[in-house]
């Protein structure tokens, strides 16, 4: 049960995020699915929404950022 944590379904596919390596492996999914929550209107909370935009610009410049 512990590890349900670490286990994040998008759509049909499970990922497992155990460290920041694997976060950073699989951050264009996990961008992707925050953005579309955003647009979608699944976070109804307006802060909400605006804190999780902040939180994607940072993974964005942090974990993903381009060579």
């Amino acid at each position: 049960m512990q590890n349900e944590a670490n286990v994040i379904k998008i759509g049909e596919i499970s990922l497992e995020i155990k460290s920041l390596v694997d976060l950073h492996n699989h951050w264009p999914e996990i961008s992707n699915r925050l953005r579309q929550a955003i647009e979608g209107g699944e976070i109804e909370d307006e802060d909400l929404c605006k804190i999780v935009e902040w939180l994607i610009i940072l993974g964005d410049k942090t974990l993903f950022r381009s060579n």
